[in-house]
């Protein structure tokens, strides 16, 4: 009766998988040469959409020809130039798809990108007028800018950050934790990736940082229990994308 209890034991440990810790996990990776790829590719993403994105608000206050509005006009432009970049390309969203399918899309693409190029030489040109330049911002975002933010947020952004910080960092700090602390510890890293450049390029204030940290631990909570329920990191990404392509546009 014993031996069999000892038996019936060591099969049931035997059956049970083994769990690494998070020393042995990240040691694991820390040798792999791909991850160091993958968080360098990362880093330099955010590097440069944190110039992307300060560069707006450089060309409208330094650039841009103030004096009709007064010092404090560059904000007004800058909205202007956002609403004249999101409205094209919302549009032209309801058209790729029918134009793709009639004159196919090699043609489609290929007229989308000389719009563009169109686009960026009439904004070049325009130098310090806020007419031109808006002009142009239209024209770029309702060629390619289409294409290229519809798969730029899904490949890149949607894909990259889930992967990472769901599939990857999440699951990991869950099988060693709870679900509260796995999503406070990834989700405290994701707020810092995105954060840690605004403050370093853009001079962001400290408190924008902690808004960039609670909002990174409030989404990690939101698409890990998306990820829990669902059981596939799929449903994540696809909420990830539309919700950050639908801001992108409207």
């Amino acid at each position: 009766g014993d031996g069999a209890g000892k038996q019936a034991s060591r099969a049931k440990a035997a059956k049970q998988p083994k769990t690494a810790s998070m020393g042995e996990q990240f040691k694991a990776v820390a040798t792999e040469k791909w991850w160091w790829v993958v968080m360098i590719f990362y880093m330099i993403f955010q590097f440069s959409g944190a110039i992307k994105n300060g560069s707006m608000s450089y060309f409208c206050r330094w650039v841009l020809d103030n004096s009709a509005l007064g010092a404090d006009g560059w904000g007004t432009y800058q909205s202007v130039l956002a609403i004249m970049g999101a409205i094209p390309m919302a549009v032209a969203m309801l058209f790729v798809n029918p134009l793709c399918q009639k004159f196919g899309k090699r043609k489609t693409v290929s007229a989308f990108l000389v719009l563009g190029v169109i686009g960026g030489v009439i904004a070049i040109a325009g130098g310090s007028s806020i007419v031109p330049v808006a002009v142009g911002v239209a024209l770029r975002h309702a060629s390619f800018y289409t294409l290229y933010a519809f798969f730029y947020y899904l490949l890149v952004v949607a894909c990259g950050e889930e992967l990472v910080f769901r599939g990857y960092l999440f699951e990991r700090l869950y099988a060693e934790s709870s679900f509260c602390m796995a999503v406070l510890v990834s989700g405290l890293l994701y707020g810092l990736a995105h954060g840690i450049f605004s403050f370093a390029v853009l001079r962001a204030s400290w408190w924008e940082i902690f808004s960039n940290i609670g909002g990174g631990i409030v989404g990690t909570a939101f698409y890990a229990f998306l990820f829990k329920q669902t059981g596939t990191i799929a449903v994540p990404v696809l909420v990830h994308w539309a919700l950050d392509f639908c801001g992108y546009i409207f």
